[in-house]
C-alpha cells in the first residue's frame, strides 16, 4: 500500500498506478428509460408545479449554453425558454 500525497486519507495497492487513480476511465452514460417512466417523471416532478413566471426567473439566471439543454427537456420548458423575457438580459436588440 502506498499513499498517493501527504493530504490523502486513503492508500491504492501497489498494483495500481497513481494515473489509474487520477485519470478515471471514460463511461458513457446510456440509461434509456421507458416511455411510462418518462411520463412519470416529469408528471411527479415539484417542477409541474412551478408557474411559468417562477421558471422564467429561473432560467433568466442561466447560461445561453443552459438554456439550450433546458429547452430539450420538456415542451413547458421549451415554450419558457422562447420567451422575450428569458432573453432580454443576455441580448440587447439592434436598432435599425
Amino acid at each position: 500500500m502506498q499513499k498517493l500525497c501527504k493530504h490523502c486519507t486513503y492508500q491504492i495497492e501497489e498494483e495500481t498506478s497513481v494515473a489509474d487513480v487520477l485519470v478515471p476511465p471514460v463511461i458513457t452514460w446510456q440509461h434509456i428509460w421507458p416511455y411510462t417512466e418518462r411520463q412519470d417523471a416529469l408528471a411527479n416532478s415539484y417542477f409541474r408545479c412551478l408557474p411559468n413566471e417562477i421558471l422564467i426567473q429561473i432560467f433568466r439566471i442561466l447560461s445561453v449554453h443552459d438554456l439550450g439543454n433546458v429547452a430539450l427537456v420538456c415542451r413547458t420548458f421549451k415554450m419558457v425558454t422562447d420567451q422575450n423575457e428569458v432573453w432580454s438580459k443576455k441580448y440587447t436588440p439592434v436598432s435599425s
